[in-house]
């Protein structure tokens, strides 16, 4: 099964960017990459799962100069963002201990090596090229 759901990512030219929420084998996967801080009806939709595998953006890991409001909807998530959806998905019990969690789609302008201990510190693997999981 694939269920589509809105991204917060403007694509421009009045394009809607969607993730995904994947049913394979009895595994659910939230596939989540190129978007913002989700809407009110994406996380209605987003929580009403339970996730084996999150497959989170994190594109941002320098600290960002805008005020929380303006972050929560920029169109990438940075390392605070990533932490609140994750802790958001925890609340909403979409997901616990088990659930595999993945951060990808990394800037290679905005890596850095606090930002991926912070991201590993949270039970984060982080993806890269060539990455084989067992999900």
């Amino acid at each position: 099964m694939v269920l589509p759901v809105a991204a917060s990512h403007d694509c421009g030219n009045g394009e809607q960017a969607l993730n995904y929420i994947l049913t394979v084998k009895g595994r659910t996967i939230l596939y989540a990459s190129d978007t913002g801080w989700y809407c009110d009806r994406t996380w209605e939709s987003v929580e009403a799962h339970k996730f084996d595998v999150v497959i989170l953006e994190c594109t941002y890991m320098k600290t960002q100069t805008q005020d929380a409001t303006s972050a929560m909807l920029s169109s990438h998530l940075n390392v605070e963002q990533f932490l609140k959806f994750i802790d958001r998905l925890r609340q909403a019990k979409a997901i616990d201990d088990r659930t595999q969690i993945f951060a990808t789609h990394f800037s290679l302008y905005e890596t850095t090596e606090a930002g991926v201990a912070q991201l590993q510190a949270a039970g984060a693997q982080i993806a890269h090229r060539g990455l084989v999981c067992e999900c």
